[in-house]
């Protein structure tokens, strides 16, 4: 319990909370109640798989295409937007209510050999699978799936750095070989680049190796 709480922010808290669950028949079940001068909220999902379908970061091998879902970077410019305008905009509601690919995850198992969500930015994330795949990645940025709302928000040079450093998309991206590739996946994908097997991430852009500060989202820094 928070001291001096808001009723009202609580409430459309809660709200929020109960439309994402039951968008998805997620039932919220038990809790710990703490009184303290810090709002904590924490939440644990449990689910099943099916045994040989889970998709895990280190599948990864060289000469697979690596595909995201949706477009990249609308959250991280939702974000800075948000203290400005209302989720009625379509890059804040991209970060305050990310659309979950339930269905394209479902798709994938047992057919992807890697992947992950892009919480903490694209190049961030995939460094992860790199490391556990122990492969390279060589990304594609003009084939970076930007939006045109970002692309008018912020211009396309900025637009691409968001997507590749920005966070919060909770986009899905894999990888697989391209002759394995679902006909049928629920949602737009995009193919943005290869698997190698020179241990490092390259970024190219018209065919040429460019740098990239990377920016993404570091947990207990």
């Amino acid at each position: 319990t928070l001291v001096n709480a808001d009723p009202s922010w609580l409430e459309g808290f809660a709200n929020g909370l109960h439309q994402a669950a039951s968008e998805w028949d997620v039932q919220l079940v038990g809790g710990d109640t703490t009184r303290g001068d810090t709002f904590v909220v924490s939440v644990q999902m449990t689910g099943a798989v099916d045994p040989g379908d889970a998709i895990h970061r280190s599948g990864a091998r060289a000469g697979d295409r690596i595909y995201v879902t949706g477009t990249l970077g609308d959250a991280a410019a939702g974000l800075e937007r948000s203290s400005t305008m209302s989720t009625d905009d379509y890059l804040v509601a991209r970060f305050a209510r990310p659309s979950a690919r339930v269905a394209t995850g479902l798709a994938l198992a047992g057919v992807a050999n890697a992947a992950i969500d892009l919480s903490d930015g694209l190049v961030a994330d995939l460094s992860k699978v790199l490391e556990a795949s122990n492969v390279g990645v060589e990304l594609d940025i003009d084939c970076l799936p930007l939006s045109e709302a970002l692309i008018a928000a912020v211009g396309p040079k900025q637009a691409t750095q968001l997507a590749l450093g920005g966070g919060d998309d909770y986009e899905l991206c894999f990888t697989m070989p391209e002759s394995k590739l679902p006909a049928d996946l629920p949602c737009d994908i995009s193919a943005i680049g290869r698997v190698t097997d020179s241990g490092r991430l390259v970024c190219m852009e018209q065919g040429a190796v460019v740098p990239f500060d990377d920016s993404g989202y570091r947990h207990f820094r």
